[in-house]
């Protein structure tokens, strides 16, 4: 899976919701914003990986 097929993905899943899903070099890290502030949830150097803990983590 391509860096830009991921992010079309967690579009899909994070639409919606303040959850979002970032690349960072060769990581992806999944983020919330929470008023000003963007919090780090977790980074996964697999993107299906990645977009699993973002579906979780929208979810709740």
């Amino acid at each position: 899976m391509t860096t830009a097929e991921a992010l079309d993905k967690a579009r899909d899943i994070a639409r919606g919701s303040t959850c979002f899903l970032m690349p960072v070099g060769g990581v992806f890290k999944i983020c919330r914003r929470v008023d000003r502030r963007v919090i780090t949830l977790g980074k996964r150097t697999d993107a299906s990986q990645a977009l699993s803990l973002l579906r979780r983590v929208c979810n709740h």
